[in-house]
């Protein structure tokens, strides 16, 4: 209670927190039913509990208003461009698309403006990034479905269009990632793709620190927890079905995997590749990535991999806390005890 005092985001955390420590209680039971579950735990944790919540609350500092991207205006179906509140970074603007429809083919057709020069972009505005000019990932609400496309150029209309076919009866968020040239980071922006009909479903993110898919296990863990505002240095180590380390991966476009993560409204996103270079040895089995968060809450990250010639996507949850002035008075709960200095 204490925590959502502070802020909506703080009062999620301290839910995950409680979850995560009290040992399984359920969060959406009846007054009576939660009250009488839940009392034992306070009166054996709630001593450790307060202490924590009161730090949160003495340490909070105003948010500045301008930097809350979810109270950013909703713009309507036929205005459908990005709502990014950065400044200096290219809109995405959705200039012709169908709703889209479960296992039926959707087209996407869109143009990329600087708003410095208000000039449309091209593919010669744009540098060559992981053997790619432009990298489109889209995530459905649920956030279940990604796809990760390289949109085509069309010089007659100005245009980048691509297509996809969606799994799910759900919108989409798409975000863009480039880089023009003459600059050495790259830029993202983001477009919302309506679904019609459209099936209300909360997002699903599992934080389990082991993934099995395609035959791949997955471990992950972080230096430390990932927290808004921080350096952080994520850790995926990979296994066969053998149980043994994966040391020889294939090119996924110039790297030895790709990594995107969608915060739970989609509103955010993290992009990155490992810190390994491909031709460099595989260290048991073990892929690095840095990221530093711009959001709290949960997340969902999706790593795609190529091994032995197949691609194998691997969808894991991470929980990002909020950054703290007073860190030695708040514990966080971490991913790992495992301390990393990263080079």
């Amino acid at each position: 209670f204490l925590a959502s005092l502070v802020s909506p985001s703080w009062g999620s955390y301290a839910a995950l927190y409680a979850q995560q420590t009290l040992g399984g209680v359920s969060m959406n039971m009846g007054a009576l039913g939660g009250i009488s579950a839940v009392l034992p735990h306070l009166l054996t944790c709630g001593t450790a509990i307060v202490p924590v919540a009161l730090a949160l609350f003495l340490g909070k500092k105003p948010a500045a208003k301008a930097h809350n991207q979810d109270s950013a205006p909703n713009h309507s179906a036929l205005e459908r461009v990005s709502q990014n509140t950065t400044k200096n970074q290219p809109a995405l603007e959705l200039v012709s698309t169908e709703n889209t429809v479960k296992d039926q083919r959707c087209q996407l057709a869109f143009r990329l403006r600087d708003p410095e020069s208000g000039l449309t972009l091209t593919p010669e505005n744009i540098r060559t990034t992981h053997t790619q000019k432009l990298h489109l990932m889209l995530v459905d609400k649920t956030l279940d479905e990604y796809h990760h496309i390289h949109p085509t150029y069309d010089a007659a209309t100005g245009l980048f269009t691509c297509n996809f076919i969606p799994r799910t009866q759900q919108p989409f968020t798409a975000w863009c990632d480039f880089t023009p040239e003459g600059r050495n980071s790259p830029v993202q922006a983001r477009v919302s793709v309506p679904a019609m009909p459209s099936y209300s479903m909360p997002p699903r993110i599992s934080t389990a620190r082991d993934v099995s898919t395609g035959g791949i296990t997955a471990h992950i863990e972080s230096n430390g927890p990932l927290t808004m505002g921080q350096d952080s240095t994520l850790r995926v180590q990979l296994r066969d079905g053998a149980g043994q380390p994966i040391k020889a991966l294939g090119p996924v476009m110039g790297a030895y995997g790709h990594l995107v993560g969608f915060s739970a409204d989609t509103q955010h996103f993290i992009h990155a590749h490992p810190l390994t270079e491909l031709g460099q040895p595989i260290e048991n089995g073990t892929l690095e990535f840095h990221i530093s968060p711009k959001h709290t809450g949960l997340s969902k990250f999706f790593l795609q991999l190529n091994v032995e010639g197949r691609e194998v996507v691997i969808p894991f949850g991470q929980a990002i806390a909020p950054s703290v002035r007073h860190t030695d008075k708040v514990t966080a709960p971490a991913h790992t005890t495992h301390q990393h200095a990263m080079a």
